[in-house]
């Protein structure tokens, strides 16, 4: 559908009663998505380094349906798997207001968050880190941004995982050996959940997972350098 035709669209449609997603309002998104698969959609890779995470795809979104309708996060579209790196689960609108409110419908990890932090704590800034990172395309400067709600949920992971890789580094930096195994260790147990969780698409992952276990710094400083924002471990 090209964007004129979007435009027609939502200008002989009635205004979006409330936050619930309408048949219009799915379609539009439905189209948008199906346009996206036969183009150039913008994709966001995280790990240049390990495998790209399976479920992480952010599809862009033209400007008008957005323009038109303040969409709430759940769209009520749902991925397809085979199409690109899809999953099964629900496209969220990363541009919503109510993103926050969508964060904590989501299961949280079982296990025991980084020092310093509470999962609440970590959702905080995980959803601080994503409307900063996606501001430049939410309307009006930018076309929209999508992302699965696997993507979402293994993004608890991640940063768990990123935070103590980080603080490894530090502490090998600082002479404290049992600091760096103990901060390696735990970045390694995200990867099993963040296994179990499929996300990921092969098995590039694993050498990163022993290296962290086996205290391999040459590789552990490798694989931080190509994740770390550069801002410092939280």
């Amino acid at each position: 559908m090209h964007t004129d035709d979007l435009d027609q669209l939502l200008r002989s449609a009635d205004p979006w009663p409330g936050d619930v997603p309408t048949a219009l309002t799915r379609e539009v998104t439905a189209q948008v998505i199906a346009a996206d698969r036969g183009a150039a959609a913008k994709v966001r890779s995280r790990r240049p380094l390990a495998a790209v995470i399976a479920a992480a795809l952010l599809v862009a979104v033209p400007t008008t349906a957005y323009a038109s309708y303040q969409l709430a996060a759940r769209t009520g579209l749902f991925g397809s798997p085979g199409m690109t790196e899809e999953d099964t689960s629900e496209w969220i609108n990363g541009c919503s207001a109510d993103l926050s409110t969508y964060m904590e419908t989501l299961p949280t990890p079982a296990d025991t968050p980084p020092a310093g932090y509470t999962w609440a704590q970590v959702r905080d800034r995980i959803v601080t880190q994503k409307q900063s990172a996606n501001a430049a395309e939410c309307p009006p400067r930018g076309q929209g941004v999508l992302e699965q709600a696997s993507s979402l949920r293994n993004s608890y992971y991640l940063w768990a995982e990123t935070t103590w890789t980080c603080r490894a580094v530090t502490a090998h930096e600082k002479g404290d050996d049992a600091a760096f195994r103990s901060n390696a260790t735990h970045a390694a147990a995200m990867m099993d959940r963040l296994h179990e969780l499929g996300a990921y698409g092969d098995d590039n992952w694993r050498p990163i997972q022993k290296g962290l276990r086996t205290g391999d710094v040459p590789l552990i400083k490798q694989f931080h350098t190509a994740n770390d924002a550069g801002a410092g471990c939280p």
